[in-house]
């Protein structure tokens, strides 16, 4: 049920606060949303104590944001270079979190003069995750070739033993192909139970923007490989009837 006394006190207090009477208001605020608490301070212009009270916010996008605005009045007021690193840090967050920031960023005054050095952050750090990105890859490379070449070794050792107790040709390359067979997925298990727990690792460093966007990204590039194969496989279907024609 809509409580019309209630609405009218706390749009009589947002107004109040925002026309510089904050003393009565502010805990009732905070209280209610920190995050409204620090804009207000920034509004007021109270930085110091806006930027004190943005460390306890959470991991968000707008937090990263109202960051990014007391860390670069501290630093104008100081001419603290790394608050200023800061500042900068915190507003690349705030874009990768949601791109539109960068458009409000671009017309703000509190951070246009940032913008650029926000943006070199963003692209050092998708360098950084390209790189990673590609040297997990060779490495994965190399760890398929190393289990090849000790499957293969499996299989003639297992095919050795078995001709030794009786085994036919036939049988003990069954048999040696098999044990191979068995010790690539025993691998491949690892490998996959490997790559959770570094996932889980970082994700736990992770926020749950972050998060949601990572598993997104994956279901969209699983799709794409669902349709990439189901288009390979149609493909070949048509090959193969052409053929028989």
């Amino acid at each position: 049920r809509f409580d019309e006394s209630e609405y009218l006190h706390r749009v009589g207090l947002y107004l109040r606060a925002l026309l510089g009477d904050y003393e009565d208001g502010l805990a009732e605020i905070a209280a209610e949303r920190p995050m409204n608490e620090v804009a207000l301070l920034l509004e007021w212009e109270q930085d110091a104590l806006a930027w004190e009270k943005a460390q306890k916010l959470d991991d968000s996008a707008d937090a990263f944001y109202l960051r990014a605005i007391a860390a670069r009045r501290m630093a104008d007021s100081t001419d603290d270079f790394a608050m200023q690193d800061m500042a900068s840090e915190n507003l690349a967050r705030a874009i990768m979190l949601n791109p539109a920031y960068e458009k409000l960023a671009a017309i703000d005054g509190d951070v246009l003069k940032i913008l650029p050095y926000a943006q070199n952050f963003i692209a050092e750090i998708k360098e950084k995750e390209r790189f990673e990105a590609l040297a997990a890859a060779e490495e994965a490379d190399l760890e398929s070739a190393q289990i090849e070449m000790e499957a293969e070794d499996i299989a003639l050792q297992a095919k050795s033993d078995a001709m030794d107790m009786g085994a036919t040709e036939e049988e003990a390359t069954a048999i040696g192909q098999k044990a191979a067979q068995e010790y690539r997925e025993q691998k491949a298990k690892e490998r996959e139970e490997r790559l959770a727990a570094e996932k889980n690792r970082r994700r736990s460093t992770k926020t749950a923007e972050e998060i949601a966007e990572e598993e997104e990204a994956e279901r969209i590039a699983a799709e794409e490989a669902a349709a990439e194969e189901r288009a390979a496989a149609a493909k070949a279907a048509a090959g193969n009837a052409a053929t028989k024609k």
